[in-house]
């Protein structure tokens, strides 16, 4: 029997090329997350202003949209799961607040901003920009101050002489990796003996005169496993014809037991 079976090969080809990015964002506000509203909505706690036309907003509660993203709606189990997200990301951390400097507000009072969070001592994670990363919102560019297609999913953090501080993504070079991926597939012919077990069951029915009143049948079921294969001595049939003369055999015997007593 020859059996056809598939052998694949992978080939991973490493090429690396240089990206460089540069980018100034503005931060305007520092808070505290206090309740994840939805997917992209957020209360906050206002605890310090850096630009002076924003300090009405400084010590308030205020409700915050994320700017130019749009998550599931609530009640749908993508929109849960995009709460969900966002309330183990955000949840009682502190967050930078870059406004909408053109309208500042949308159409239900929200403030529309860019959520940044800060990772360590000097760099922030743009919040609206990882929900897109990781599934859980879409990029919709509303008509306000910010461009999604400039964003940069981590900004580094630099404090300013003014009373302003800025977050700048400085001129940086990073090194990353693309993976080509090649697939090569190849037929090989196996040769393989394959031995085949047969179950082969007889049952024989006597009726023998006991008296002239009485019959007695007897019954025997006789099971053996005949084996053949390639290098096997005797056939199915050879096995079949023995298996009836040993039947016959033990017939013979019954019978003469039986006539004996």
């Amino acid at each position: 029997m020859v059996r056809l079976f598939t052998v694949l090969f992978v080939i991973f080809l490493i090429t690396p090329y240089i990206v460089v990015a540069q980018q100034v964002v503005d931060v305007d506000a520092l808070c505290i997350v206090e309740r994840v509203v939805d997917g992209d909505t957020i209360d906050v706690l206002v605890t310090r202003v850096f630009d002076g036309k924003y300090s009405m907003l400084n010590g308030r509660e205020v409700r915050v949209r994320f700017a130019d993203i749009n998550a599931p709606e609530i009640y749908t189990v993508e929109g849960k799961a995009a709460k969900d997200f966002l309330y183990g990301l955000v949840q009682g951390r502190i967050v930078y607040l870059d406004i909408d400097d053109l309208y500042v507000y949308d159409r239900y009072g929200r403030i529309v901003a860019v959520v940044y969070l800060p990772v360590n001592n000097t760099t922030l994670l743009n919040v609206n920009l990882y929900l897109v990363v990781k599934g859980y919102a879409e990029i919709t560019d509303y008509p306000n101050e910010f461009n999604p297609t400039t964003w940069r999913l981590y900004v580094e953090k630099n404090t300013m002489t003014t009373s302003k501080p800025s977050a700048t993504v400085k001129a940086e070079t990073k090194t990353v990796t693309i993976t080509h991926l090649y697939i090569i597939t190849r037929t090989v012919e196996e040769t393989t003996t394959k031995t085949t077990y047969t179950t082969i069951t007889i049952t024989k029915t006597h009726q023998i005169p006991i008296t002239q009143r009485e019959t007695v049948t007897m019954t025997r079921t006789i099971t053996v496993n005949a084996q053949s294969s390639q290098s096997a001595g005797l056939g199915v049939d050879q096995v079949i014809i023995l298996v009836l003369l040993i039947s016959i055999g033990l017939n013979i015997a019954l019978l003469y037991k039986v006539l004996k007593k």
